[in-house]
């Protein structure tokens, strides 16, 4: 019987212990690489966020700079006496195509609109009725609209607080948009009601859906000029609607009234 011995070389042991260093290093090496890595995607990916955040913002207000420049192009128009252009004043949309936006304009006469602060209840149910609303929904709003301009605080059943009654202090409305409010109104019917409804009309405006339909007429024999149509009470409603390529949407809604003393030749009665 023979006795194997395994003869260890020389420094055997120094190199497997150097060589499992060198192994931990490696794979120190390859997870902070890793790191590394997911730090700088995580980098760039919030730079992208951010510029694309900056674009939006960039391109919202291009829009909405486009919409203030609309408005300015409606004014221009209702100032101008004598044109080859008559604008509508009937809410017909007038667009203009500048730079990368579609520009939509419309002007109607507030003197054709339902006054909201003398309008009679059956009116206004009529008026919330063509809004989608059932006959209940469309009385209930009107008396509250009508207990709404009385000299009193009152307790009403709000549409928009599920019939709960809730107290209102009553007074005359000098804010369109207060309608939101009081009636329960969503802004899409919103938009809608304010091109029949204004605080700027004649009292006794009761024209529910009507629209002046004016056109301009020739200034003397021969002339190519027409006139610009007028509204009765020199107040208009406009509304500006850009749309922009890049997706971005801005809308202005202004009710202006005719004032020489003004730069403009207009009083801005109402902005939105």
């Amino acid at each position: 019987m023979s006795l194997i011995s395994k003869k260890i070389e020389p420094g055997r042991g120094i190199r497997l212990h150097r060589d499992r260093e060198s192994g931990a290093a490696l794979v120190l090496v390859l997870w902070f690489t890793l790191v590394i890595s997911l730090i700088a995607a995580a980098v760039a990916g919030t730079g992208q966020s951010d510029a694309r955040i900056a674009i939006n913002l960039v391109q919202a207000a291009k829009a909405e700079a486009l919409a203030d420049g609309g408005l300015q192009m409606a004014l221009a128009a209702l100032a101008r006496r004598e044109t080859n252009d008559p604008w509508p004043i009937d809410g017909t949309p007038r667009e203009v195509q500048l730079e990368d936006a579609v520009i939509r304009i419309e002007i109607r006469d507030e003197g054709e609109k339902l006054n909201l602060n003398t309008a009679g209840q059956e009116d206004l149910a009529t008026l919330f009725l063509a809004l989608g609303r059932t006959p209940d929904e469309a009385r209930s709003m009107a008396e509250v609209v009508i207990l709404r301009r009385g000299t009193e605080l009152v307790e009403v059943a709000r549409a928009d607080l599920g019939g709960q009654r809730a107290p209102l202090r009553s007074g005359r409305f000098l804010i369109l948009g207060d309608i939101q409010g009081v009636a329960g109104v969503s802004n899409a019917e919103y938009r809608i009601l304010r091109n029949l409804l204004s605080l700027y009309s004649p009292p006794n405006t009761r024209r529910l859906g009507q629209t002046a339909n004016r056109r301009g007429s020739p200034v003397g024999s021969g002339r190519q000029a027409l006139v610009q149509p007028r509204s009765r009470s020199r107040t208009y409603g406009i509304t500006v609607r850009v749309e922009h390529v890049s997706g971005a949407v801005a809308e202005v809604y202004a009710v202006v009234r005719g004032a020489g003393n003004q730069p403009s030749g207009f009083q801005i009665l109402h902005w939105e």
